[in-house]
């Protein structure tokens, strides 16, 4: 897991290759918003699991119409995704074994 301050770089994240990126929206004054970020990993050949995870519905619905996979209602629900997705890489872990 790493955590960024903004989404300026998109560019370290496709060169990254994580599985999942959590996006939230607004990212502070002169800084890409969650959308643009989105958008600008998706045109850069991102293709893995983009989860919008802003407290705001409509914002949320901007970054998926700018390419993430889904939104989660609150981030409150993001620890519970986090424990999910760890189970599921668990299990495909112990496939492989």
């Amino acid at each position: 897991v790493k955590v960024f301050e903004h989404a300026d770089h998109m560019k370290a994240a496709i060169e990254a290759k994580y599985h999942v990126i959590f996006m939230d929206y607004a990212m502070g004054p002169d800084h890409l918003n969650g959308a643009e970020a989105t958008k600008e990993l998706r045109d850069g050949g991102f293709a893995g699991k983009i989860v919008a995870i802003s407290s705001d519905p409509r914002a949320n619905q901007l970054i998926i119409e700018a390419g993430a996979n889904e939104a989660l209602p609150t981030k409150a629900v993001l620890r519970s995704f986090l424990v999910h997705l760890a189970k599921e890489h668990a299990k495909t872990l112990s496939s492989r074994a």
